[in-house]
């Protein structure tokens, strides 16, 4: 295991809103550009902090400091904002993935993440689903049965 730089460290402090005493990884070299989703997410269980904290902080900023400790392994969080961006969270762990934090910091906003094409998307549940319509050609018999079925129902 590899120790993050220390300036690296001194980034992660948001005016007494997030602490962070070290933060520590399987592999500390930056990841090659068009990953998968599957190395993403292998980067984010892998990355562990072991003291962390944040205090009454905005949920944007809270993001905005989390994207700053993964950007150096060529991760990148994505918040698409659809709520207040005022709402306020409150985290302190030790010794967990960035998987875990943010999933636990998502949960108090009302938020998720996911994610797509290498990218760690965080937006409200359901906002990833795609909406497909698909036409389905009926026999004139099958039409005429539905027509009857929906007639009896009314």
């Amino acid at each position: 295991m590899k120790l993050i730089t220390p300036s690296l460290i001194s980034s992660l402090l948001l005016s007494g809103t997030l602490f962070a005493s070290s933060v520590v990884t399987t592999d500390s070299e930056r990841t090659p550009a068009g990953m998968s989703d599957l190395d993403a997410q292998a980067y984010m269980n892998a990355i562990v902090v072991e003291d962390f904290h944040f205090h009454q902080a905005k949920f944007a900023e809270a993001v905005q400091k989390l994207d700053e400790v993964v950007s150096p392994y060529g991760l990148q969080i994505l918040l698409r904002e659809t709520k207040p961006a005022d709402t306020l969270v409150s985290l302190k762990t030790r010794d967990l993935n960035m998987s875990k934090n943010l999933t636990y910091l998502c949960k108090q906003a009302g938020y998720d993440w996911w994610i797509e094409e290498g990218v760690i998307v965080v937006a409200v549940p359901g906002s990833n689903e795609v909406l497909v319509t698909e036409i389905i050609p009926l026999r004139s018999t099958t039409a005429t049965k539905l027509a009857k079925i929906q007639s009896l129902q009314n």
